[in-house]
């Protein structure tokens, strides 16, 4: 996405609503909301996608790189 889109706060909250909604229907049957913000927790917010990317490079997640993108940006945001 552009930058000026993922500054506006309407685009970051239809972000956060598709990122939620991947979440639960593809990373939930294993992992709980609570247990991913846990773990992500002590990491610097800045650190957040880096880590997470990271991560779902090995993991076998079933979502496309558009949704991992979109998942990664709904768990790294602050005030969860």
């Amino acid at each position: 996405r552009r930058l000026a889109e993922r500054h506006d706060p309407r685009v970051a909250d239809q972000l956060a609503d598709d990122g939620a909604a991947i979440f639960q229907a593809k990373c939930q049957d294993c992992h709980t909301l609570s247990m991913a913000q846990a773990l992500l927790a002590p990491k610097p917010a800045a650190d957040r996608p880096a880590h997470l990317n990271r991560f779902l490079q090995t993991h076998p997640a079933r979502i496309n790189d558009a949704e991992r993108a979109t998942v990664i940006e709904f768990l790294s945001r602050d005030g969860r």
